[in-house]
């Protein structure tokens, strides 16, 4: 956090940024075991479950190259 804390655009809008990215972080963490097992127990099963992760992760890869560093 504290690393997550010096890139930060503006320092007067600290709390605001951190709070943003915490939420950033704990909403997944939240929501993915609840799909996870709503997509086990369907009649489809564990395909459908990697499908969707691997469509998430891939989605997340092109979020992360639009991420630019202005340091």
């Amino acid at each position: 956090m504290a690393l997550a804390a010096e890139i930060l655009p503006q320092k007067r809008h600290a709390g605001r940024d951190l709070a943003v990215l915490n939420l950033g972080n704990t909403l997944p963490q939240m929501l993915a075991p609840m799909l996870a097992l709503m997509l086990a127990a369907s009649p489809t099963g564990y395909s459908t479950l990697f499908l969707i992760s691997a469509a998430a992760a891939g989605c997340g890869g092109l979020f992360a190259l639009r991420v630019r560093y202005s340091g």
